[in-house]
């Protein structure tokens, strides 16, 4: 496609640093990017052959602040401690979509893009199990399908995705990141320890349609938690009522809360002392090392991995758990 070009990005950036009692490093950047002729994958007629087409068009706006900070904790000739944290705070509006037009909701997706607004997620919003007969629940949109409307008094139990789909009034993209971490030294020994978090991340959980819906996969393996269903004497069950044959429909019930606290990287290494090489000139050094990665991890994301990159999860194995062990022998 020989109209297609690179995406365009306008930035501006001030930043404020400095370091305070020679031992804290702070700085602060605020920042305005614009990025325009943005890939897209526009919609075609079906009766050009194509569904889409990719082509530079829209624009998106992001504003925000970045925040790096350090600080000598104890700082001596044979051994030091430093603590450094980085967080971002990010804001996300789309300024303009393609022929003109206003929103654009992606099918298949769960995503759409509103001119004004943040790249939401669009799902029917489930309301839940009725405690009196165990019929699954979902709210009927407002006027407006562009603003979150759950309204206890206007609820259905007629899935129809087309019409229920609505603004869940969550963003696509989390507003929250960083992280934080520990590099100290004695002797020969050194640690390092680094975090890494994200809040208000939300990623929809499709794996849960086919691990927790008995109805519509009789015979696979099942969540434990679907155990949970109504029952006259389990009126407020998480799960409806499986003998209704009723199945769980692609709703906002897999949209998960997938922000989370890592332990993304431990480092610990010894260098033996000289005089343990004895009088020898031909090692000149020697370092054991174990490294571990994506140790430990809090977050309420009941899928396989909450930092994957995506807005939908069928299967992605995301970050694995790593250790390593080393010998480093210097000549």
């Amino acid at each position: 496609n020989e109209s297609l070009t690179w995406e365009k990005q306008k930035l501006l950036t001030a930043t404020v640093e400095g370091r305070f009692w020679d031992m804290l490093n702070a700085e602060i950047s605020f920042y305005n990017r614009v990025t325009s002729d943005m890939l897209m994958s526009v919609p075609q007629p079906y009766t050009s052959g194509f569904s889409s087409v990719s082509a530079n068009v829209g624009s998106l706006q992001n504003t925000g602040v970045d925040i790096t900070i350090g600080v000598d904790i104890l700082k001596a000739r044979n051994y030091g401690l430093t603590f450094n944290t980085t967080f971002n705070y990010n804001s996300e509006k789309v300024t303009e979509l393609f022929d003109g037009r206003k929103r654009w909701e992606i099918a298949g997706t769960g995503v759409a893009y509103v001119v004004g607004k943040p790249v939401m997620y669009y799902y029917p919003i489930y309301a839940g199990v009725d405690p009196e007969d165990g019929a699954p629940m979902w709210y009927l949109p407002g006027k407006d399908k562009d603003v979150c409307t759950m309204d206890p008094s206007r609820v259905t139990k007629d899935f129809n995705e087309e019409e229920l789909t609505q603004n869940s009034g969550i963003r696509r993209h989390e507003p929250v990141s960083g992280g934080f971490g520990l590099r100290g030294f004695w002797e020969g020994l050194s640690v390092s320890i680094d975090f890494s978090y994200f809040g208000g991340k939300y990623l929809i959980n499709n794996d849960a349609y086919f691990y927790a819906n008995p109805n519509q996969f009789v015979g696979d393996n099942q969540i434990k938690s679907v155990s949970d269903f109504w029952t006259p004497y389990n009126r407020d069950a998480q799960y409806p009522d499986w003998s209704k044959g009723y199945v769980m429909q692609p709703d906002t019930h897999m949209l998960e809360n997938a922000s989370f606290l890592r332990l993304k990287n431990l480092q610990i290494a010894y260098s033996l002392p000289k005089k343990a090489l004895g009088t020898q000139n031909v090692v000149k050094g020697v370092q054991f090392s174990f490294t571990g990665r994506n140790l430990w991890t809090v977050t309420k994301y009941t899928g396989m991995d909450p930092e994957v990159d995506s807005n939908l999860t069928v299967g992605l194995p995301g970050n694995t758990l790593q250790i390593l062990g080393g010998v480093e022998i210097k000549f």
